[in-house]
């Protein structure tokens, strides 16, 4: 091999070395960079799983709440059943009772005619 074959197969191999490095330089930077990336990632998970987690637990509560809230409605509304029931009761006396009322005043009324009518 000449000096000159020798001289372009060193300049060659040396381009390369060079071309090799720069890559190798853009790999280790690409790869720091997923790294932070990998970092803040990372972070945003566990935030993330913090937030679900008091998601969860905040869904739960929400349901023990309900399940109390349903249940007191179903309380009251069996009351409510039960006032109504009494109130239907009540109505039917007063009914009664006014019709009763009504004829004794109708009699009364009938008696002062009556009695009017022999006094003129």
């Amino acid at each position: 091999m000449s000096n000159e074959e020798m001289e372009r197969a060193i300049n060659f191999l040396l381009e390369l070395n060079a071309k090799f490095e720069v890559k190798q330089q853009i790999l280790q930077e690409n790869m720091q960079f997923m790294q932070e990336n990998m970092k803040v990632m990372q972070e945003n998970i566990q935030g993330l799983t913090k937030d679900v987690q008091q998601l969860t637990n905040a869904v739960a509560i929400l349901a023990v709440q309900a399940d109390q809230d349903r249940a007191e409605m179903r309380a009251y509304q069996a009351e409510m059943r039960t006032y109504q029931a009494e109130m239907r009761t009540v109505v039917q006396q007063t009914n009664s009772a006014i019709t009763t009322l009504s004829n004794i005043v109708g009699g009364i009324h009938q008696r002062v005619t009556k009695l009017e009518e022999k006094i003129n």
